[in-house]
C-alpha cells in the first residue's frame, strides 16, 4: 500500500514551505515506523514568481524504503493522490503550472474517496463554483489561513507549516497521526509547545469540515487538455510548420499566429524528444 500525497504551492513565494512540508511528513511517518519518500516536480528549480509548482510525500506500510522509492520517485508527476494539499486558494480557479500544458482542474489527481485539502477563509460553496467535476465521490476540507508567502531563501514562519502537518494528520492518518505530529513538533521545538497547538487545532478543524463531493458537484471543465504524443507517434527529425501568412490593408493587415495567441492556449507547448 502506498499513500501519495500531493503539496500545491505558488513557485518562489511558497517553495520553501512545500518542501518543509513533504519532507516533515516522511520524517513523522518514518518516527512511526512507516516508510516514506518525497521528491519535489523539480530536481534544477526552474521555478518562476507566483507559477504553480507541486512537492510529494509517499508513505507505506509494508514496502522497503528501496522499492518505495522505486515505485515513486521516477516520475515527475503522480496519476492519483489520495490528499492534493493547496497552499493558495487562488489555484483552486485551476493552474497552468510550468511544466504541463493546458489548463488543469486542481483536483485532477484526487482519486476516488480522495481529498482535496485546502487552506482558505472560502466556505466549501465558493470553492466548488471553480472546481471541476468528477465521476465519482471524493472529498473536499479546508483549514482557516490566507496564503503564506515568503521567499526564495525566506521561510514565513506563521505556523501555515504545523497547521497543514495536523490537517493533514486529520484527513488521513494512515499517513501520519496527529499524535506523532505534537510529539515531533514538541520535540523539535520544546520552548514553543504552541506549534503543537496550532497542529491540533488544524487537525480538528478538518475533521468538522470535510465533505463528501457528490458525483456531478463542481463546474463542467472547458479548458481542453491536450494529449501529448506517445513515443512511437514523434517524426523523424524535427519540422517546424511556418506560420500561415496573409496581409491586408489596414493596421492589423499583417497575419497572426492564429494557434497560440493568448489566454490559455500559452500553455500548449511544442513537444521535442530527443533520440540518441
Amino acid at each position: 500500500m502506498i499513500k501519495r500525497v500531493e503539496i500545491n504551492y505558488r513557485g518562489i513565494f511558497q517553495k520553501n514551505l512545500g518542501k518543509k512540508i513533504g519532507s516533515d511528513i516522511v520524517i513523522i511517518a518514518s518516527r512511526m515506523g512507516r516508510i516514506g519518500f518525497s521528491n519535489g516536480r523539480y530536481s534544477d528549480s526552474p521555478e518562476r514568481n507566483g507559477i504553480p509548482c507541486k512537492y510529494f510525500a509517499f508513505v507505506s506500510h509494508d514496502l522497503s524504503e528501496e522499492e518505495l522509492e522505486a515505485e515513486c520517485g521516477a516520475k515527475l508527476d503522480i496519476d492519483l493522490a489520495d490528499i492534493s494539499v493547496v497552499l493558495d486558494d487562488t489555484m483552486t480557479k485551476g493552474v497552468e503550472p510550468w511544466g504541463w500544458h493546458g489548463l488543469r482542474p486542481i483536483n485532477e489527481k484526487v482519486q476516488e474517496g480522495g481529498t482535496l485539502l485546502v487552506a482558505t477563509r472560502k466556505n466549501h460553496e465558493e470553492l466548488l463554483q471553480f472546481i471541476g467535476r468528477k465521476p465519482y465521490e471524493w472529498s473536499l476540507a479546508t483549514y482557516e489561513g490566507d496564503p503564506s508567502f515568503g521567499g526564495l531563501w525566506v521561510f514565513r514562519d506563521d505556523l501555515t507549516h504545523e497547521r497543514t502537518l495536523g490537517a493533514v494528520a486529520g484527513v488521513d492518518p494512515d499517513i501520519i497521526g496527529i499524535e506523532a505530529v505534537e510529539a515531533y513538533l514538541r520535540e523539535k521545538h520544546p520552548k514553543e509547545l504552541f506549534r503543537a497547538e496550532a497542529a491540533r487545532k488544524a487537525y480538528e478543524e478538518v475533521r468538522t469540515t470535510s465533505r463528501t463531493v457528490k458525483l456531478g458537484e463542481g463546474i463542467e471543465w472547458t479548458h481542453e487538455v491536450p494529449v501529448l504524443p506517445k513515443w512511437f507517434e514523434f517524426s523523424e527529425g524535427a519540422a517546424v510548420p511556418a506560420v500561415k501568412r496573409h496581409f491586408e490593408m489596414g493596421p492589423k493587415g499583417q497575419a497572426r499566429n492564429e494557434t497560440f495567441k493568448r489566454g490559455t492556449t500559452k500553455t500548449q507547448r511544442p513537444v521535442v524528444r530527443h533520440c540518441f
